[in-house]
């Protein structure tokens, strides 16, 4: 995938897919978009076909234009222009991605995800994703006492107390919910600091 600079808050990629045969992968993609109409857009020389689909989980208009052995497909006409532009780069071309097409060359599908586009918006997602919002346990904590019926529930308790010196319920949700909290955390700013390191994962 290609993330394109994106000026007026429109998706803005471009979607490489590997191609060896054109007639079966042109049918695939019909059938993924639920196409109604699969045209040739005629600007010489910079030529594409424009789909408008009824996927609902799609754009509902893409843009397709094909190479040798690569069919591209973007949400906008602009989007394949970029394809054509000299000096534009190419995610080939990145260290990382051309090691990760060279090991897994073998491979039907190669999934590589390029944290760079992502990094300026690291920190806010962490302030935003840190920690688990408390409405989200107390929501659960009121579901979970109130499915239980009252007699069932102070046998738990009882148990509780003689086995694991816990008081009740609510102290082991407490114990849960601290349990949960750290292990969100510690995840979240593992995951944050692996992105800032690398430039992809393949």
């Amino acid at each position: 995938m290609y993330v394109l600079p994106n000026q007026n808050e429109e998706p803005a990629f471009i979607v490489s897919i590997p191609m060896k045969d054109a007639v079966a992968l042109t049918g695939m993609l019909r059938n993924l978009t639920g196409a109604r109409t699969f045209e040739l857009v005629n600007t010489v020389p910079h030529a594409a076909y424009h789909v408008l689909g009824t996927n609902p989980d799609l754009p509902q208009e893409l843009f397709v234009a094909c190479s040798d052995d690569r069919i591209y497909v973007s949400p906008t006409h602009a989007g394949i222009e970029m394809l054509y532009m000299a000096g534009v780069p190419r995610l080939g071309e990145g260290g990382v991605i051309a090691k990760a097409l060279k090991q897994y060359v073998q491979s039907d599908v190669t999934a590589v995800f390029d944290a760079t586009p992502f990094k300026p918006m690291l920190g806010m997602l962490q302030m935003q994703f840190g920690a688990i919002p408390p409405p989200v346990f107390a929501g659960l904590r009121f579901q979970l006492l109130r499915a239980i019926p009252p007699p069932q529930l102070a046998q738990i308790n009882t148990r509780l107390r003689l086995q694991a010196g816990i008081r009740d319920v609510d102290q082991a949700l407490d114990y849960v919910q601290a349990a949960l909290s750290a292990s969100y955390e510690t995840l979240v700013g593992y995951l944050g600091e692996q992105l800032q390191r690398s430039t992809a994962w393949p």
